[in-house]
């Protein structure tokens, strides 16, 4: 039987896989792409305690990324292994570039070769 008393440090970080793609309606981007109001709400507001692996994959899919990118984990101060565990590994620790801002006032030359070095690696 499931400890119902235990709290986690790993959460759903929606908001920062949005800020990173530049989405500043999560909400909305959440309906328009099929989940209900109640489920896009409680995934904008960290509010999810369980989730279907079924919502996992849709997510990985609309937001083009792994699990690994929707978690985040949150280390407990107390305890000793933590440097140690693998889900350190997922700990977002920077905020997510806004890229509008950062090349705003780039020179069109260094744009031009941004624009290069991105439709390489796209493929």
């Amino acid at each position: 039987m499931a400890n119902r008393s235990y709290t986690s440090n790993l959460f759903l970080n929606i908001e920062h896989v949005c800020a990173v793609r530049n989405i500043d309606r999560p909400f909305t981007f959440l309906r328009k792409h099929g989940f209900t109001h109640n489920t896009a709400s409680q995934l904008v507001n960290n509010e999810v305690k369980e989730i279907n692996l079924a919502y996992i994959e849709k997510l990985c899919l609309i937001f083009n990324c792994t699990p690994n990118d929707l978690f985040d984990y949150s280390p407990p101060k107390d305890a000793a292994q933590t440097n140690n565990n693998p889900l350190i590994a997922i700990v977002k620790t920077r905020k997510p570039v806004n890229f509008n801002e950062l090349l705003r006032d780039m020179p069109l030359d260094q744009l031009k070769e941004i624009e290069e070095e991105i439709r390489k690696r796209k493929g």
